[in-house]
């Protein structure tokens, strides 16, 4: 049996439900989809390795998943583990969003976070919170996919708010801090990219840089956003990729 190691986004970090970790388990894998905001350690990538390794016991990793910011730790792993294939969804090298609102946001939470304010926009009511999560991570899709938008985000708020605020902190810090550029420039694994033409968060171009980074990997650009720059309709490309 072949083991896959999916690093989730912000901030749905318990993805064992996740479709596409499903279609993994149905086509022969054992699934590691570890928490990464776990309160037993600190989010560092240190930690992170330690965690998934002890996870994992012995056993290494075949595929190596990294969707959004979990993509920003898919490096690390892929360093100790050169002959892993990899996936990356909705992410880059670092995190440049094209979202005003998004961007604004960041800058409000750092200060926020800073001053020991963060705990007023996690307590504001349900409504004024999704109106600022809809205002960072606005919907620009087709109407056909507003459905499953909505659905995400009840689902990212839920999550949100599920998070300790000492915990946002150190994600916050993580995802600024993180740059893999010159990490990538030295990885050989075999790699399939992801990235939607109408993601505002983790752009198209920031497939196209990891794309030119990475010296063997292939770039899918599809119609999608951040919520869905990976469906149901990309498995047959992940599945040959895996395959292969």
């Amino acid at each position: 049996m072949k083991n896959a190691l999916v690093l989730h986004g912000w901030p749905q970090y318990d993805i064992s439900d996740h479709f596409l970790c499903n279609y993994l388990r149905k086509s022969g894998y054992k699934v590691f989809p570890p928490n990464l905001f776990s309160e037993d350690f600190l989010l560092t990538v240190e930690n992170i390795l330690e965690e998934v390794e002890t996870q994992m016991v012995k056993e290494k990793p075949d595929l190596i998943i990294g969707i959004s910011m979990g993509g920003l730790i898919v490096p690390y792993f892929a360093e100790k583990y050169p002959v892993s294939k990899l996936v990356f969804i909705s992410s880059g090298p670092k995190l440049e969003a094209r979202s005003k609102g998004f961007n604004l946001m960041i800058s409000v939470a750092n200060l926020l976070l800073r001053v020991k304010m963060f705990s007023f926009l996690i307590k504001l009511p349900d409504f004024i919170f999704k109106f600022f999560y809809k205002l960072s991570n606005p919907f620009n899709g087709n109407e056909d996919d507003r459905g499953l938008y909505e659905e995400d985000a009840e689902e990212n708020i839920s999550y949100i708010k599920s998070i300790s605020l000492s915990k946002e902190r150190e994600i916050l810090n993580f995802v600024l801090g993180i740059d893999n550029t010159d990490l990538l420039v030295n990885l050989e694994n075999e790699t399939l990219i992801f990235s939607g033409e109408k993601d505002l968060l983790m752009t198209k171009g920031n497939g196209v840089k990891l794309h030119k980074l990475l010296r063997n990997s292939e770039l899918v650009v599809n119609s999608g956003g951040h919520f869905n720059s990976f469906t149901e309709k990309d498995l047959l490309k992940f599945d040959r990729f895996i395959k292969n």
